[in-house]
């Protein structure tokens, strides 16, 4: 999704090629081509077909499918239960995010991962594992984290973009960050935690008072969930109507956990099936889409540097 300048026409001999002039008329035309055409790409792996003896409904149709067994009891949060088990992993073959800058350095791609998926009626779950030769999972400068996104369309009725959706059809989101699982299981994730050799002479906390060291960090005020000091999840909730367009969920209720061994990621994440404004919502029985996003943080991935699985076919067991 990167952009390439056009080459000029060849002028005299001996002269600069010539250029047209790029007014604010032709680049947004050139915008909204490049757009349509990415929106047309990202459908891939999303296909309708009409069916005559099902009337005029529309049923996706997916190169692969993951069916989510139905279990009693609690979908478990550890990457390691034993009831992952009963679920069937496919394998998807993961691309390079092409559309837009920064993008992903050719080196150090992940091939492909592994997905399941349970549910128990009211709790979905998903084991995402990929093959990686390092746990990078802390962020500071020039250092970047490990982490996994699970996608699903907020309608599951019809095709979705997979590179986040598109305007009008959004996407719901759940970003699993091995930064932030490591901050909620050591406590800190503070500035010392991640340059240990970091001094600083005095700071707000020791002169005053908490709400009015609070004044000292607008991000943290302003409810940036970048800068919270304190997670109870290592999973955000976002929603995204194509690029550039995430945002996070007021009401955070995702939740999970990563393993790391063995040169491997291991990464549980659940969510309630029954979706609130701007989210999935589903039922057993129902037949929706999954992707999925992986970021290197060794490699130097953040951002649009990251490699995504197109859309695979889900069913929930009934």
């Amino acid at each position: 999704m990167s952009n390439e300048t056009m080459p000029g026409a060849p002028g005299a001999a001996g002269s600069e090629p010539r250029r047209s002039p790029m007014n604010r008329r032709t680049f947004t035309e050139a915008a909204i081509g490049v757009a349509a055409v990415g929106i047309a790409a990202s459908l891939t792996g999303w296909s309708a077909a009409r069916h005559a003896d099902e009337g005029e409904r529309e049923e996706s149709h997916f190169s692969r499918r993951i069916v989510a067994p139905r279990i009693s009891g609690a979908v478990p949060r550890d990457p390691g239960d034993p009831a992952w088990a009963k679920a069937t992993p496919i394998r998807v073959t993961l691309l390079q995010q092409t559309m837009v800058e920064p993008n992903l350095k050719l080196e150090g791609m992940i091939p492909a991962i592994e997905l399941k998926a349970l549910h128990n009626g009211s709790e979905l779950g998903f084991l995402v594992s990929w093959e990686d030769p390092n746990s990078s999972d802390v962020e500071a400068a020039s250092r970047f984290r490990d982490s996994v996104a699970v996608q699903l369309p907020v309608n599951k009725e019809g095709p979705v973009g997979v590179v986040m959706g598109q305007p009008g059809r959004p996407v719901h989101l759940l970003h699993w960050r091995a930064s932030w699982q490591r901050a909620i299981a050591s406590g800190t994730g503070t500035v010392r935690d991640a340059f240990p050799n970091a001094v600083s002479d005095v700071s707000p906390e020791d002169v005053m008072n908490q709400d009015q060291a609070r004044t000292f960090y607008p991000a943290q005020v302003a409810g940036n969930a970048m800068a919270l000091r304190k997670r109870t999840s290592p999973v955000e909730e976002l929603v995204a109507e194509g690029l550039g367009s995430i945002t996070s969920q007021g009401e955070q209720r995702a939740e999970g956990m990563g393993a790391f061994s063995g040169a491997r990621w291991d990464v549980a994440i659940v969510v309630p099936m029954q979706g609130r404004e701007n989210q999935a919502s589903l039922r057993p029985g129902d037949r929706t889409a999954v992707a999925a996003a992986v970021w290197n943080g060794g490699k130097g991935d953040r951002g649009a540097r990251k490699q995504f699985a197109d859309w695979s076919g889900l069913e929930l067991e009934a």
